[in-house]
């Protein structure tokens, strides 16, 4: 017997061996996801509101070895507005104003993952209805004096859409994504605007 073949047939039992703890150290696919993701909203694109900060968090289940996620999530957002104009019935002739609108969203989230989840970096797409629940603040001020203070309160859907991309990092992944979320608003104080927004969030995900 010569050499190669004599280690050959000395190797195959500890690779036998080895084939077992190989496939425990992999382990199943995790089964939940969840997430925390903070970044910015930007209303301006499509409203008179100001950018504000905006933080996600989602928690959901993952499905097809890790390709889909559906999730539910929760979110919040404060965007400002001001601005003034000239009004002759004011003693001052003219005033100021400024809008603070609170923003509340619960949605569910699907997430599909167009590149191999076995990847250390995966790209993909979401699309999330969703339902905004807003308080509206209204305050006007004219010569140093208040005008008063009108709130509304509204509940709307919307829907977003976005791609994004995850990166493993640690026990989890680091995330990017930009989003479109598309919605419309009709109240007093308001009137028929859109509820409209852009967003950019980066966050991290973890799956068990």
């Amino acid at each position: 017997m010569n050499r190669p073949t004599f280690a050959a047939i000395m190797l195959l039992p500890l690779s036998a061996a080895a084939a077992p703890s190989q496939a425990e150290s992999n382990g199943p696919p995790p089964a939940f996801t969840a997430a925390a993701k903070f970044g910015g909203a930007f209303p301006g694109l499509f409203s008179g509101l100001e950018a504000a900060p905006q933080v996600q968090l989602e928690a959901g289940a993952l499905f097809l070895d890790g390709r889909v996620d559906a999730d539910l999530v929760f979110g919040y957002q404060q965007p400002p507005a001001s601005g003034g104009g000239e009004d002759p019935r004011l003693s001052a002739g003219d005033y100021s104003w400024t809008i603070d609108q609170q923003i509340i969203s619960v949605g569910l989230l699907g997430r599909y993952r167009f590149t191999p989840v076995h990847l250390p970096l995966r790209w993909y797409a979401l699309l999330s209805p969703k339902a905004y629940l807003m308080q509206t603040t209204t305050t006007g001020e004219s010569g140093g004096e208040s005008l008063g203070e009108n709130r509304q309160y509204d509940a709307e859907l919307a829907v977003e859409v976005g791609v994004g991309a995850e990166l493993d990092a640690g026990p989890g992944a680091a995330l990017a994504e930009l989003d479109l979320t598309l919605g419309g608003l009709a109240g007093k104080i308001t009137g028929d605007v859109p509820s409209s927004s852009a967003g950019l969030l980066l966050g991290y995900r973890i799956g068990f």
